[in-house]
């Protein structure tokens, strides 16, 4: 009697289990359904709301008419949805109005949270509307060891146009490769011109070679006017990163002496200055800058010699006529097959 009884409480509790399993995945799933739809209909009314705002230029701007009540995470993401849409003046005069009221205050409390999303939250909402009293904020986080937040509060940094926390984005940069050194790179390009005198500023004292280059790429990816004094060194440094940073400055934001430097490193040893310096001469046609384009054609690296005949290819009929004499090489028949 025992035995079946022990074999009858096991089977129940077996049945009592799936059942309950049944019943939380049931209710998980009705809850998954309502919060989505309630998501849905709150994205939906920020939505119309900020579009009538946008749309109607005499209707004020009055925080407190924002739709309640406000989830801050769905509201952080409509506003990013729209900045990415608006950058007019109507826009950034509803966002000066909004935001504070909205998502800052929450956002400063969780800019020490222990949890890496409140800090990203945090983060987001500073590169939404960047302010003076949330700048130790930005600066802290762009220490973050999470990658989503640093990478947001350096955006956020570069748009408060702050010098400390540009140098220390320079710093983190320095160190990196790939994804996030090409996104650090591209917030500092959107920066004003203050970003670029701070870079030159820098370069006067810097040692360390890999900040050096990070501020010479930086200054090679605006047209912009610089100070070639700040780098000159560079174009004797036994570095051949150095050699190729100053030599970029000069083929992607030439200046007035421009064409002498690429000249000069067009017959750097390095192979990456050699093909950097080929770029740069198709922007100084001459019979000499021809002549020299026409004898990398015979380089002994293979990318100098294809940027060789693509400058010359670009420059028109005289390099062309060049190419032409030259058409049984490898090179310029890859040229014209693909560039």
């Amino acid at each position: 009697m025992d035995r079946y009884f022990a074999i009858y409480v096991a089977l129940f509790l077996e049945i009592a289990l799936v059942v309950f399993c049944m019943l939380g995945v049931i209710v998980s799933k009705v809850y998954t359904y309502y919060s989505t739809l309630l998501v849905s209909n709150k994205r939906t009314k920020y939505h119309q709301f900020l579009e009538d705002l946008i749309l109607d230029y005499n209707k004020p701007v009055i925080a407190h008419q924002f739709p309640r009540p406000i989830y801050p995470l769905t509201l952080l993401q409509v506003f990013e949805q729209f900045d990415r849409q608006f950058s007019d003046q109507r826009w950034a005069e509803i966002k000066e109005q909004m935001i504070p009221t909205t998502l800052l205050t929450k956002a400063e409390r969780s800019t020490r949270s222990w949890r890496w999303e409140k800090r990203n939250f945090a983060a987001r909402c500073f590169a939404l509307l960047p302010r003076a009293e949330n700048t130790q904020s930005i600066i802290r986080m762009i220490d973050d060891k999470v990658f989503h937040v640093r990478s947001r509060a350096a955006r956020a940094g570069i748009l408060l146009e702050n010098r400390e926390a540009f140098h220390k984005i320079i710093e983190r940069m320095a160190p990196k490769k790939g994804f996030e050194r090409c996104m650090y790179r591209d917030y500092l390009i959107e920066g004003t011109q203050r970003t670029i005198g701070w870079a030159q500023e820098r370069l006067w004292t810097e040692q360390d070679p890999d900040i050096r280059f990070v501020l010479l790429d930086l200054l090679a990816s605006r047209v912009t006017l610089v100070d070639i004094a700040c780098f000159e060194e560079d174009f004797t440094s036994p570095n051949p990163d150095l050699r190729l940073g100053a030599v970029m400055v000069h083929s992607r934001n030439p200046q007035a002496d421009s064409e002498n430097y690429i000249l000069r490193a067009s017959h750097d040893s390095s192979d990456k200055v050699r093909t950097e310096a080929m770029k740069g001469l198709k922007l100084f046609p001459s019979e000499y800058t021809i002549n020299t384009l026409s004898q990398h054609l015979d380089d002994v690296c293979w990318e100098t010699k294809v940027e060789a005949a693509t400058s010359l290819k670009e420059i028109g009929e005289p390099g062309v006529e060049i190419l032409n004499r030259n058409r049984s090489t490898e090179v310029v028949r890859y040229v014209d097959d693909f560039c």
